[in-house]
């Protein structure tokens, strides 16, 4: 059984709880309908998401529907003003190779680039799995770097661990990120060079196709030690996953790297799953009230309008648990104790605008 199935039946089998110290905090999560083949989370019905890559193995990927169209021009860069007359919403492309796509998105006079990057969940990532003991392949003693010459064999995973989760490369610029690189397969002029992408857009371990082993299970439910930045040890988890997103619908890994608990900075969300119920308005909904939303604080909104600061525009802000200040979005929920609540989450852990749905 793949990793993405799994992690879609463990989501399905605790919809009905939430784990306050998730990324995503929020009330109940929607009842679930008929899902693809990652389970039961968010909202229900198929998965209608377009194909934000073409090419799960390999090689650059090409627009092929509108889900990921129109293509960013030249000037449409993150934090780089924008006008009316500007293009208002817009692809690039991310992750390894190119086979991911991400958002940007004009609002009030700058532009705001998705967290993360989605991956068509049609598409077959076996050639980005990450592997489970380090790839003896892969260069010793050296860290390979975005754009640099490489030798080792397509499909191959590396980074300063060999490949393992929690390793590192270097990008085009020298600097260290978290993740991953392949030696893509040669250019027009014969040449191969390493294609690097942060943790945060590598389409495995979630992506079709990214389990190494048939065999493998999946991690188990963080213990309430395991936090970001906590001291761990040889005798503490070394890898698990903590819920995140709008009603615990997807997760969020943490490794032990170095004697510290690191954790993935965007939320990994089933890709097949359909998250009408999420999409992020692009003129303020009227039926948000003006205040700023304020998570398990109740509510008497509409399901399915995402409400903030901004009345559910990207780039608002709600109020999580404990009294800080957040980006990102609210949905008014039936809550545990009756009536309804604010089920919120941050723009790095809400599944639109690139999922099924959105």
């Amino acid at each position: 059984m793949g990793m993405a199935v799994l992690i879609g039946g463990l989501l399905d089998a605790c919809g009905g709880h939430l784990n306050p110290d998730s990324m995503g905090k929020g009330g109940s999560p929607p009842a679930a309908g008929t899902t693809g083949t990652a389970g039961a989370a968010g909202r229900g019905g198929a998965g209608r998401g377009g194909s934000p890559a073409a090419a799960g193995t390999g090689g650059s990927a090409t627009a092929s529907d509108a889900f990921h169209e129109p293509a960013c021009m030249s000037t449409v860069a993150r934090n780089n003003e924008c006008a009316p007359a500007d293009q208002q919403f817009c692809y690039k492309t991310c992750g390894p190779e190119k086979t991911g796509r991400k958002s940007e998105t004009c609002v009030n006079g700058l532009y705001q680039e998705m967290s993360g990057c989605a991956f068509d969940p049609n598409q077959d990532y076996s050639c980005y799995a990450i592997p489970t003991t380090a790839n003896a392949a892969c260069p010793q003693g050296v860290t390979p770097q975005a754009s640099m010459p490489c030798e080792v064999d397509h499909c191959v995973q590396c980074n300063n661990l060999g490949g393992l989760a929690g390793g590192q490369f270097l990008d085009s610029a020298g600097a260290t990120k978290p993740g991953y690189c392949t030696c893509q397969l040669p250019n027009a002029a014969g040449q191969r060079t390493w294609s690097c992408a942060n943790d945060t857009a590598w389409p495995c371990p979630l992506g079709r196709g990214c389990n190494v082993d048939a065999g493998t299970s999946l991690p188990p439910v963080c213990a309430p030690t395991v936090v970001k930045g906590a001291a761990c040890g040889p005798t503490d988890q070394p890898f698990c996953y903590r819920f995140c997103a709008p009603g615990e619908s997807g997760v969020d890994p943490l490794f032990c790297m170095n004697g510290v608990y690191s954790e993935m900075a965007s939320c990994a969300l089933p890709p097949n799953n359909n998250y009408s119920c999420y999409k992020i308005p692009v003129s303020a909904n009227a039926a948000c009230p003006m205040s700023v939303p304020t998570y398990g604080a109740g509510c008497d909104v509409p399901d399915c309008t995402p409400c903030n600061s901004l009345r559910g525009i990207a780039g608002g802000q709600y109020v999580d648990s404990a009294g800080a200040t957040n980006v990102g979005f609210c949905v008014c929920q039936p809550a545990p104790s009756g009536g309804s609540a604010w089920n919120c989450a941050r723009d790095t852990a809400w599944p639109c605008p690139a999922l099924g749905g959105c």
